[in-house]
């Protein structure tokens, strides 16, 4: 891992197939850099080294994906959300922040599954007001640790 202080150990499944030879890496971390390499040693000493390539795991945050805010009226909306990697398939729910401030969306309520998406109706909004919202999953990683990710910000104005 590139930029990281304390190494996290990885797991990696060689194969040799002919005169090829690949390496399947797990317990990646996600959103990080890596630098890959492989190295061929006989009797200790460094036979042979592949070319060191870098590489980016993916953001959980990226499968959050928002709707737009549906149902609009004066003191409601309706968001919703899907939840699009592998990780997510077993959430039953997703948080939803929204507020007033892009930067401080201080109300938070729980979007709860409807067939392939999320969804939850806010009330008690004020008229002719902006809100700005996102949500949060937990992902789980393959290396049986959790984390908690959140989507891009999205708004809706209400009606007057």
């Amino acid at each position: 891992m590139l930029n990281e202080p304390l190494p996290w150990p990885t797991e990696v499944e060689m194969n040799v197939d002919g005169d090829k030879l690949t390496a399947v890496v797990r317990n990646l971390w996600p959103n990080r850099k890596y630098q890959c390499w492989i190295t061929a040693i006989k009797d200790g000493e460094i036979y042979a080294e592949s070319e060191k390539k870098e590489l980016k795991t993916d953001n959980p945050s990226d499968y959050i994906e928002m709707d737009d805010a549906t149902d609009i009226t004066s003191t409601s909306a309706t968001i919703s959300c899907r939840l699009t990697a592998e990780g997510y398939e077993d959430e039953e729910w997703c948080n939803i922040y929204y507020g007033k401030d892009k930067y401080n969306q201080i109300n938070e309520t729980m979007a709860t599954k409807n067939g392939d998406r999320y969804t939850v109706t806010l009330t008690g909004l004020q008229p002719n007001t902006t809100y700005y919202y996102r949500g949060q999953a937990l992902f789980l990683l393959e290396i049986g640790r959790a984390d908690w990710y959140y989507s891009d910000i999205k708004s809706f104005k209400t009606l007057p």
